[in-house]
């Protein structure tokens, strides 16, 4: 995936949490599941807000002037002022696995394949068409794609101690 979040947990209590989880041996896929759908809803969310907490920059006058043209030359893709949506294939392609590590130990990564995600989600500069005469290359502003939010950060909790209760009866 060229982008991925590894989710790398630093939160104390909730790595106590993961830590007992995985001292009681029990399956943790229940967990990693819930917070995988949890973080492409996360995703989701980010696209609709068009950036958060930072907003992402505005699509440049030359950016809207281009996708006019095409939309009205080649009825395709359809014309929008929507930042990264014009085939939507950027939005809909998030998905999550858990990758084993190590011996005992997983990683839940939330990310997509979608070719160039990370130019955008870093805010590299590439080649400028070669039909642009006028420029030699591109720089793309930085929108983050993704990112764990403070309530990302809660839910996950809320999820581990949810997940304990049932491999771990209170008081045993």
């Amino acid at each position: 995936m060229p982008v991925v979040y590894r989710v790398k947990l630093d939160a104390s209590k909730l790595r106590e949490q993961l830590q007992a989880m995985l001292a009681s041996g029990e399956d943790m896929r229940p967990f990693e599941n819930r917070l995988g759908a949890w973080m492409l809803k996360s995703v989701d969310k980010n696209f609709r807000a068009r950036g958060r907490p930072t907003k992402w920059k505005e699509l440049a006058p030359y950016t809207l002037a281009m996708r006019r043209w095409r939309a009205e030359k080649f009825g395709r893709p359809a014309y929008t002022e929507k930042i990264l949506e014009v085939r939507g294939e950027l939005r809909r392609n998030w998905e999550f696995r858990v990758r084993r590590v190590g011996k005992g130990q997983e990683q839940l990564e939330v990310g997509t394949p979608t070719p160039k995600a990370d130019v955008h989600h870093e805010g590299k500069t590439v080649p400028a068409p070669e039909r642009w005469k006028t420029r030699t290359s591109v720089k793309m502003p930085k929108r983050v794609l993704i990112a764990i939010h403070p309530e990302d950060w809660r839910q996950a909790g809320k999820f581990a101690d949810e997940h304990l209760r049932k491999v771990v009866p209170p008081g045993a």
